[in-house]
């Protein structure tokens, strides 16, 4: 008999989804059934996207505002905010739990398992192992800990130790499986760079055109054997009217990309990413064994991927445009030394097949 899984996610940041999409195909794989659900979208629509919207501003243009939202959520309680008004969500997620019967939950959204929590209280209502996936790290909310699931799956072993210090967990409920990321990560990557090559450069702005032209001037004039990949994703429009020109100006050392449907391979053909430090992009930077240089970071939740890939010599904070020159400097020196010293850190970690154990953890609850 096909295991069953029900897969609960929020498009509330990218790490939610990504690590949603992985689980999905990890069962694929395996010859498993899921689901996938974000019932913050299905339940509550208009005010998705609303909330969302106002998120994707606030981690753009008042990021000041959004770390006080941050410390609030840290201090808050979950499951009083789900006794408030989450009754649709609840609902929905017990006709879905009825009707489709899963063997385990995988939530990679916390407040989902505050609401098997709650519909685990009722009486005579049955809820399935629940799996929680931490989709960030070192820096973890309090909003992750306001529920009992069966199992925390965390991201590294560092993550790990913080979490049973700061929380006082049960050591067997918390695991490290590693991020959960696409399988076509785990191919071969580029793995070396000698002077006389070019250094490909995978590169994912964050913040206006004006300060974008400003980076690229940067990468293109710090070595004349940078090329730069620019993937502007959902903003193609913004970049659009200097594209062509920042083209020729470059000599053809810049590409620019729209929404990129393969990732993974572009990551795998890349000598180095420099963008944001969202939870999936450096997860997937680490299973591809792409060292980064960040550029950007929200405040709160991301400053923990800072220090997790500093702590492990993977990646560096590039506070301005000066930083940002001489590290590329740094990095490409003496034959690219001190980036092939990243590049085998990010080797030697082996951070791949989280996916996979995630699963496995599921499938060593339901012996």
């Amino acid at each position: 008999m096909k295991r069953r899984y029900l897969i609960l996610t929020a498009g509330y940041g990218e790490g939610h989804n990504s690590a949603a999409r992985a689980l999905g195909e990890a069962c694929s794989l395996r010859g498993a059934e899921y689901q996938m659900h974000d019932l913050c979208r299905e339940s509550f629509p208009r005010a998705f996207v609303e909330s969302r919207n106002a998120y994707l501003k606030m981690i753009s243009h008042w990021p000041w505002l959004w770390r006080i939202f941050y410390d609030l959520t840290d201090r808050a309680d979950l499951r009083s905010f789900s006794a408030l008004g989450m009754f649709r969500m609840r609902n929905a997620l017990e006709q879905i739990l009825q009707e489709y019967a899963p063997q385990a939950v995988f939530c990679t959204f916390p407040l989902y398992a505050v609401l098997i929590d709650g519909i685990r209280e009722r009486q005579g209502v049955y809820a399935p192992p629940c799996l929680l996936v931490v989709t960030d790290s070192w820096e973890i909310n309090r909003a992750w800990f306001c529920s009992e699931p069966d199992m925390w799956l965390v991201a590294d072993s560092w993550t790990r130790r913080r979490l049973l210090d700061v929380y006082g967990i049960e050591d067997k409920r918390i695991q490290t499986t590693g991020f959960p990321v696409s399988t076509e990560l785990s191919a071969s990557a580029v793995d070396a760079w000698s002077e006389g090559g070019p250094f490909r450069i995978l590169y994912v702005p964050h913040g206006s055109p004006r300060y974008v032209e400003r980076e690229l001037e940067v990468l293109l004039n710090v070595h004349p054997k940078i090329t730069v990949s620019l993937v502007t994703g959902s903003r193609s429009r913004v970049y659009a009217s200097w594209g062509e020109k920042w083209r020729s100006r470059a000599g053809g050392r810049l590409s620019v990309f729209g929404w990129v449907a393969d990732m993974p391979r572009m990551m795998r053909e890349h000598h180095l990413y420099i963008g944001k430090a969202g939870g999936a992009s450096v997860h997937e930077a680490y299973a591809a064994c792409l060292p980064m240089l960040i550029n950007a970071f929200v405040p709160g939740q991301e400053e923990g991927n800072v220090h997790l890939l500093e702590q492990e010599g993977c990646g560096v904070f590039c506070e301005d445009l000066g930083e940002l020159s001489r590290l590329l400097m740094c990095l490409l020196k003496a034959d690219g030394r001190r980036w092939r010293k990243m590049k085998c850190k990010m080797t030697a970690l082996s951070r791949r097949g989280g996916a996979a154990r995630c699963l496995d953890w599921a499938e060593s609850l339901l012996r």
